[in-house]
């Protein structure tokens, strides 16, 4: 009877198979669920970020530091407070936050690249180049993460999918000595959507894209020549506004624009503009060795600046009016600064602005040129500018529309350390240009080219007794698109 109950020997060694794999498939289990509680807790996240960060220091040599780093295994991505320094230990990259939600089956397959979504709050970037020796500041990032080509295979360009991108509170630098190029961009919020990028066919298709409170200011100067040197030299202002300097501000503007009504004869457009910059990032500046304050490295600018541009048009009929225009405008440098950057400070004369002069060949002042070559005229700046326009336009013939117009204004400094002649003072209504003139343009249904001819009839750059003089005999020719105002 015992022999009979017995199972076969074949029978007890399947059943230890089968409870051999369901140890080791349930070893695996607890393995995997133990991994992804070390990875989510917190415990696990600082062991993780502690040799990553070791790692990533030990291979480049810089300084690195990383609040928190997390990740699942279905591709969701957030990473909080990176820095990043250069060989130099100046700031390479900051990031307060970034989230995205990576796919990861097509980087498992080698199909693609997708992303869901991103999230990037509070980006600070700087990237430099001083010569052709060191490169860029991020050069030892490729010399230590490098691998060597692949030349034995070929493949298609990777297909990449991008949904919705926000990007908001960004910070960036660029800086290039070696081609004296200065470039930033400051911006609140980006924000993107996209529906297609083929980078082999270079096709890049944006459904969406919203751009608020955004800085970008950009100087390069290019093939400097031994002339302008010495003309920097020479004149401490301009030298002083061409000085890199990183420009980090806001910028408010009011717009009232009643140009669009068709019941009234007297149409009024006023736009005012406050540019404030090197405010908030003075307070977390640093001193150099020269007593100037520094942000991330970089000496900032600081200023104010606002202007006011008004307009009033009076309607004689459906295509006779009087168009008239008045503009203010002032700069002032402080803190850090001495004079305002180049790009910010104020030019006259040219086709949308006094058109008996050349384009900023007016001013500041009295200021006269020791050169009267036309393209002299970069150093021609102020932190001043008053400028007042009248023209009288009408009808010719079909498309064809004439004018005649009176221009005045000019631009000044008021940093003692400009152009002779060129301060602002109580007589400056006996040192405005003037000029007066004709104009023709072709308006076909509101695209407009424009031929102005004008010429000077108070030139503040002569002697005074000789400023007074309508010289028809050397007209200023102006070609432009649009109307002047």
């Amino acid at each position: 009877m015992n022999e009979e109950n017995e199972n076969p020997p074949h029978k007890k060694r399947k059943f230890r198979w089968l409870r051999r794999i369901a140890r080791m498939l349930l070893g695996i289990l607890i393995f995997l669920i133990l991994l992804l509680l070390f990875i989510r807790s917190p415990w696990g996240q600082s062991i993780i970020i502690d040799y990553a960060v070791s790692y990533v220091k030990d291979k480049t040599g810089t300084e690195v530091q990383l609040e928190s780093a997390f990740i699942t295994f279905d591709g969701d991505i957030k990473i909080e407070g990176l820095y990043l320094a250069d060989t130099k230990n100046d700031t390479l990259v900051y990031s307060k936050s970034l989230e995205a939600n990576i796919a990861i089956m097509p980087l498992i397959n080698n199909s693609g690249f997708e992303i869901d979504d991103v999230e990037w709050d509070g980006l600070t970037a700087k990237i430099k180049r001083a010569d052709t020796t060191s490169g860029f500041n991020y050069q030892f990032l490729m010399d230590a993460f490098a691998t060597a080509p692949d030349t034995t295979t070929t493949s298609d360009p990777m297909q990449i999918k991008i949904g919705e991108i926000s990007l908001t509170n960004f910070d960036i630098l660029y800086q290039d000595q070696l081609y004296e190029m200065d470039a930033s961009a400051n911006f609140e919020e980006l924000y993107l959507q996209m529906n297609e990028i083929d980078l082999g066919q270079m096709i890049v298709d944006v459904e969406l894209l919203t751009l608020k409170n955004a800085i970008i200011d950009y100087v390069n100067l290019l093939n400097t020549s031994t002339e302008f040197e010495q003309i920097k030299e020479d004149n401490a202002f301009l030298e002083s506004s061409f000085e890199q300097q990183f420009i980090s501000g806001l910028t408010y503007s009011f717009t009232y624009n009643g140009m669009l009504s068709q019941s009234r004869k007297g149409l009024f457009y006023v736009n005012s503009t406050v540019d404030v910059a090197g405010n908030s990032i003075s307070l977390l500046s640093s001193e150099n060795d020269l007593g100037q304050s520094e942000f991330l490295g970089l000496e900032y600018a600081q200023y104010a600046k606002a202007d006011v541009d008004l307009r009033f048009h009076y309607l004689f009929g459906n295509e006779s009016r009087i168009a008239t225009r008045f503009f203010a405008g002032y700069g002032l440098p402080y803190g850090n600064s001495d004079v305002l950057p180049f790009s910010k400070q104020y030019f006259s004369g040219g086709a949308y602005s006094v058109r008996a002069f050349r384009t900023r060949s007016l001013g500041p002042g009295t200021y006269s040129p020791e050169n009267t070559d036309d393209r002299s005229f970069f150093d021609q700046s102020g932190n001043v500018r008053l400028e007042a326009n009248i023209e009288y336009r009408f009808p010719i013939y079909s498309y064809f529309k004439g004018a005649l117009f009176v221009d005045a204004g000019n631009v000044w400094t008021t940093a003692g350390n400009g152009l002779e002649g060129g301060e602002f003072g109580s007589n400056f209504y006996n040192e405005l240009g003037i000029g007066a003139g004709l104009g023709m343009r072709v308006d076909v249904q509101g695209f407009v080219i424009r031929f102005d001819l004008a010429a000077p009839w108070h030139d503040p750059s002569l002697p005074e007794n000789e400023r007074w003089n309508f010289d028809v005999a050397n007209p200023v020719f102006n070609f432009a698109i649009g109307y002047p105002f």
